[in-house]
């Protein structure tokens, strides 16, 4: 009897991975609840230091086939479509390419939308999110970030057009 028990246990063991890779709502869950169960029963009826030990296998393993499963998981061809990936993965460049294209300082523009305070801004052709110091500006003002804080940016008017932006001629460029 033993013997049905282990094959009982591993077959649970087995369910619990599956639920991990196959979508099955649960259910291959419970039934490796129902599998875990009857394998200690099985056990205990077997002796009692054998049902402890199945019990003790069970504590053990269970969080170990979830660690593995999971980390297979993301690595199956079902994961890599679940899961989302970060930008450093998706954009040409990764992580380099972020840093190049960062806000700085000093940097001229020209509203895109109006900001209140809230809008985008036009800076080398590039469009941002930025916020005033609590103006409400119309599109097409000329504005120079005086802040980076993360990802917010705040951008102050300013009386010289950036050229490069479209700013001077009153164009913006979408």
């Amino acid at each position: 009897m033993i013997w049905l028990a282990a094959g009982i246990l591993l077959l649970a063991f087995l369910l619990v991975f599956l639920e991990l890779m196959v979508p099955s709502f649960g259910l291959l869950a419970v039934a490796a609840v129902g599998a875990f169960i009857t394998a200690a029963v099985l056990a205990f009826l077997e002796s009692t230091v054998a049902g402890f030990i199945f019990v003790g296998v069970i504590v053990v393993g269970v969080p170990l086939v979830l660690y593995f499963g999971v980390r297979l998981f993301q690595v199956s061809p079902l994961g890599r479509r679940m899961i989302l990936r970060g930008p450093e993965e998706t954009m040409s460049g990764g992580a380099a390419a972020l840093e190049q294209e960062a806000p700085e300082v000093g940097m001229r523009g020209v509203t895109h939308t109006m900001l209140r305070p809230v809008g985008v801004a036009l800076f080398g052709g590039r469009r941002m999110d930025v916020t005033t110091e609590g103006r409400i500006l119309d599109a097409g003002v000329p504005v120079v970030i005086i802040k980076v804080e993360g990802a917010r940016i705040v951008v102050r008017e300013t009386d010289e057009p950036d050229e490069a932006s479209g700013a001077g001629n009153g164009e913006s460029n979408p």
